[in-house]
């Protein structure tokens, strides 16, 4: 038999597939020759900012947001966005203005700030190479760790779940090896791979309650940008307002649940939050209940939001 006649295996047709393995399959099927490969073709795309399933996203809307913005203003050189939830619109604001300042007092928000904006050293091929180790792990060979214990088979498998958890806690223990922006590339790179296998529609107070259907983790990189104008802070909004300085402030407040335990303390009967109204507002805040509980919460930031503003600065709010 001629040897054209022979049929032979085509590697270039395995690897079209290879986006769909782990790294640790893919050695499994290959051998480690196939390393450089399976880098091409899963690394290839990078996790946009916008690609996080968020409730309350303003990704569709920054081109209306900022044709308001810019159509209201003149020579703005410094943009605040003080609740930036998933930074959509502060990302949009560094391709417009000189200096962005970023702001939500959430950690996993400040991480991707961090990741993504945030003007400090970083070496991709180390970042790379780390997130390969994690991709080689073979998830069967991990024991129960914190985030299995508490999420396994409610927000993701049980099979992700020690991944992420070992992938989580062993980034730790690497910390004082990496810089501050790698650290919150390689754990940005995480929380967007784990957000498209989540057991939620987009937010996690809840997980769909039915059986889960095991998927594998394969961790991508993000999109990664080094903008100089960034200034990044996990900080109260409140206490921030007195200490920034701003041509505009975008805010947009993040929902009322009147808890004074969540992450925003909007609870209106909290000593806090009481206080507040009386020094920045007056006898104006001193019946909490007069208008919609939220109103009144909001009203105090506002009002300090403005002492930041330059004499022909703006404040724009979506709700």
């Amino acid at each position: 038999m001629a040897l054209g006649a022979l049929k032979i295996p085509t590697y270039q047709h395995d690897l079209e597939s290879m986006d769909s393995l782990t790294l640790y399959e893919a050695i499994s099927k290959f051998g480690k020759s196939v390393i450089e490969s399976w880098r091409a073709e899963v690394y290839q795309s990078n996790y946009r900012l916008e690609n996080r399933r968020y409730i309350g996203c303003k990704a569709k809307l920054v081109d209306w947001i900022f044709n308001i913005i810019e159509s209201e203003t003149q020579d703005v050189h410094t943009f605040c966005d003080i609740f930036a939830g998933t930074g959509s619109v502060a990302n949009r604001a560094f391709s417009l203005y000189d200096s962005v300042i970023v702001n939500d007092f959430l950690f996993s928000n400040n991480i991707i700030y961090k990741a993504f904006f945030q003007d400090a050293p970083w070496q991709k091929e180390k970042v790379l190479d780390l997130l390969d180790y994690y991709n080689s792990i073979n998830p069967d060979n991990l024991i129960d760790n914190y985030f299995s214990v508490n999420f396994g088979d409610k927000f993701f498998d049980m099979r992700t779940s020690r991944l992420i958890g070992y992938i989580r806690e062993d980034l730790e223990t690497k910390r004082s090896i990496l810089t501050e922006k790698e650290f919150a590339i390689i754990l940005a790179s995480l929380i967007y791979s784990m957000d498209r296998l989540a057991n939620t529609l987009g937010h996690y107070d809840a997980y769909i309650k039915k059986a889960i259907t095991p998927r594998k983790l394969i961790l991508r990189m993000i999109d990664v940008n080094n903008f100089c104008g960034a200034e990044i802070y996990q900080e109260d909004a409140n206490q921030l307002a007195r200490n920034i300085h701003a041509d505009v402030v975008y805010i947009d407040p993040p929902y009322n649940t009147g808890n004074e335990n969540w992450v925003y303390n909007d609870n209106v009967n909290d000593p806090r939050i009481r206080e507040w109204p009386n020094k920045t507002v007056g006898k104006e805040g001193e019946d909490l209940s007069r208008h919609d509980k939220w109103l009144c919460m909001m009203y105090p930031r506002l009002k300090l939001l403005h002492k930041l503003l330059a004499e022909d600065g703006a404040i724009f709010i979506s709700i």
